[in-house]
């Protein structure tokens, strides 16, 4: 059994996504990539599926993913409002070639359950639904 997920965010993640509550409290305002694209994950809801789900699965490859696809921008805004901010006034989207990377980044890598809802097994809820708990849990 394979599990592959994309953007994994979390408490205490050293990640963009996981820093944003923490950033958009800080300053209030940030910047964030609008033309890169992906399925932001919560690790609980990932670790959740694994323990009620796994045993279940055929085998094989399987993308386990918050439903839906974002840009950074796009997640910081659902972020922002979680928090109470305004999500225009708080997010600045740029564009990701304005970032200096040690490699470059895929403009869409947004995955998509099939998998596992072919075979009825768990969906993990929307991941704007997830960035909003994590925000107000943050």
């Amino acid at each position: 059994l394979v599990l592959r997920t994309a953007w994994l965010f979390g408490p205490g993640g050293r990640n963009f996504v996981s820093r944003m509550p923490a950033l958009l409290r800080e300053h209030g305002r940030i910047r964030a990539v609008g033309d890169q694209v992906s399925s932001p994950t919560a690790a609980s809801d990932l670790a959740g599926w694994i323990v009620r789900n796994a045993a279940r699965a055929a085998g094989g490859v399987y993308h386990v993913v918050n439903e839906g696809a974002l840009s950074y921008a796009e997640a910081a805004r659902v972020i922002a409002a979680a928090l109470g901010l305004d999500p225009e006034d708080a997010v600045t989207e740029i564009p990701g070639a304005s970032i200096d990377r040690p490699a470059p980044r895929p403009q869409h890598s947004a995955l998509r359950s099939i998998a596992i809802r072919a075979e009825g097994l768990e969906r993990l809820p929307p991941a704007r639904a997830a960035l909003e708990a994590f925000a107000r849990r943050a």
